[in-house]
């Protein structure tokens, strides 16, 4: 498991090896690996954008067609228990 860092806005989330080529570019820096499971412990504050909970529920392994439509709550909602 890979971790990275939004450089914007500081959001960390654990990405799953497989899915780490999405965050090798754009605004995302490596913060280095980790093994815990717990993903909650890197999930966006409640109050934290659209896009920040749309990063995290990716890096969950959520697919665009599972973020059509969602609202930030939504996501909140599903992602971040």
């Amino acid at each position: 498991m890979s971790r990275f860092e939004h450089t914007e806005t500081g959001v960390v989330v654990s990405v799953d090896d497989s899915k780490d080529e999405r965050f090798a570019s754009g605004p995302w820096k490596s913060a280095g690996s980790g093994g815990s499971s717990d993903s909650d412990s890197d999930a966006p504050a409640g109050n934290a954008s659209l896009e920040d909970w749309q990063d995290y529920a990716r890096a969950q392994g959520a697919s665009d067609d599972d973020l059509d439509g969602k609202s930030r709550n939504d996501l909140r909602d599903t992602y971040g228990k």
